[in-house]
């Protein structure tokens, strides 16, 4: 379906209109609350995924994305995400992390990907009624 979209022009990806190209980004040295957003993500990663991940912070700009995943890499945009980090897990923190992990299994239109957001969702819910240390 994306093909097609993208074939005949249809409609712009959200790379087309933010932006995700953080290569050339800096690098930010991540704060506390940010480091444990890190290890949330990599723990998460690992036991629900059975993956390593590797984290960074960039300071991508406002007119790009606020997050993005590829290559078992996890990059936040610390320009776009401005309190997001205060509760380093939180709903909103979760929610990012399960979106951008969902990456695993494809594109946004990609059956993989939503199939993966909500087997992730689902192992979540059990792992916090049955662990709920995990996510101290």
């Amino acid at each position: 379906e994306w093909a097609n979209i993208k074939k005949y022009d249809l409609m712009p990806s959200s790379s087309d209109l933010f932006g995700t190209n953080f290569v050339n980004a800096p690098v930010v040295e991540p704060d506390e609350n940010q480091s444990k957003v890190a290890d949330f993500c990599k723990r998460v990663a690992k036991r629900l995924m059975e993956i390593d991940i590797a984290v960074s912070f960039v300071k991508g700009g406002h007119n790009m994305v606020v997050a993005q995943y590829g290559n078992r890499r996890l990059t936040f945009n610390v320009s776009r995400l401005n309190g997001f980090f205060n509760e380093p897990i939180s709903v909103r923190t979760t929610a990012l992390i399960l979106h951008e992990l969902g990456h695993e299994g494809g594109h946004h239109s990609e059956e993989g990907y939503h199939n993966l957001i909500t087997e992730l969702g689902a192992k979540l819910t059990f792992l916090a009624l049955e662990e709920p240390e995990f996510f101290l």
